[in-house]
Formats: structure tokens, sequence, C-alpha cells
């Protein structure tokens, strides 16, 4: 958990640099109206897109199986339509064996994904579609044993949308993992996520 904590905190430093980054003509004086944090958190729904994680035995069939994500965001507007987000999650994903539901295979990444909103603000409330992509590390997982190895970085897209009132965004993505969870086998774990985040 302490390393866990270390790696959000040290991400959070570089957030405010990215978002101003991606917005050059935002100079001090518009800074503070462009750029925003706060902090989100929700629900992954797992999909294995394989009958067996590890290689030469066969495990059946594994289930959607619910987790979560929490972590910190910063948002860049870079005009009345166009917003880059940026966020450093801690996010849990696990499978569940559908004939055993006492075998789980269960995974902890630091992520940070970073996307494009693309939206129309009508007053009330500023609903928006959502394009990007996502990088990981693997920071804790289990089962760990001589059959089970698993790959420490991830990489992926996620596509989505999602809905601003206020200071609050609701977004919903599916994301595509394009690198196979374990070293032994070509299964990939791609989940949808349902999130809520406040911003300051």
């Amino acid at each position: 958990m302490k390393k866990i904590l270390t790696v959000l905190a040290l991400a959070m430093l570089v957030l405010p640099v990215t978002a101003r980054a991606a917005d050059p003509s935002s100079v001090e004086k518009t800074a503070r109206r462009t750029l925003k944090y706060g902090v989100t958190g929700g629900v992954n729904f797992t999909q294995v897109q394989a009958n067996a994680l590890v290689k030469d035995r066969d495990y059946g069939v594994f289930k959607n199986t619910t987790s979560w994500n929490i972590g910190f965001i910063s948002q860049a507007s870079l005009n009345n339509y166009t917003t880059i987000s940026l966020a450093a999650l801690y996010t849990k994903r696990q499978a569940t064996l559908v004939e055993d539901e006492s075998w789980q295979v269960k995974t902890g990444y630091v992520e940070v994904p970073v996307s494009v909103q693309l939206g129309i603000d009508l007053i009330l409330f500023r609903p928006y579609v959502d394009v990007g992509i996502f990088g990981g590390y693997l920071v804790n997982a289990s089962p760990r044993n001589d059959i089970v190895s698993f790959n420490d970085w991830e990489f992926g897209a996620k596509a989505g949308a999602g809905f601003q009132v206020w200071k609050f965004q609701l977004s919903a993505h599916y994301n595509w993992n394009f690198i196979p969870v374990l070293k032994t086998d070509k299964g990939i774990v791609n989940y949808v996520d349902l999130s809520l985040a406040i911003l300051f």
C-alpha cells in the first residue's frame, strides 16, 4: 500500500505540468479558469477473452467480475468543446472461474489514462464522448506460483461517454488491453469502468 500511495503522489505532481502543456496558449491569467483537479473512483467490470489463463491447462471459462478503481484527475479545457483529461489511478481487476468461484486471478495496477473529451455545454449539464489511451504497472497480483507469471506492464485504448453537472462527472468506458495479463498465455483482460469524478 505504501508503494501505491507513493506512485500516485508522484503522478499527481506531474498532472498539473502535463495539463498546462496541453494548452500552451493558457498563461497564468487563464490557467485557473482552464485547469481543474479532483478525485475519481468507480467500479470495473472485468471481461476475460480466453477460456484459460494458464498455458497447457484448461481452467474452463472465467466470468465477468466486479472490482474497483480510485485516484486523482486533472483536466485542461482547450476551448468550449475540447478537454484534455489525465488521471493517476489505482485499479483492481479480477477474474473468477465459473466452475469454481474460489479460484480467482486478482491484479492491482497503478494506471495513467489520458483522453480527449469532446462535448457541448448545455448550461445545466455537459454531455461528452471520451477517447484515449492508458498505461499501467502491476504492483500486486495473485496467485503467484511456478505456473502463473504476470506481465508487469499493460497498455491499451479506451472509449466511452459521460456528462458533467456542476463539479461532478459521471462516465463509462470500454477499455481494450493490448498486452496479455500473463506471460504464459494470450488471454486478454478487457474491462468496462463506471466512474464518478469530483473537480475543483
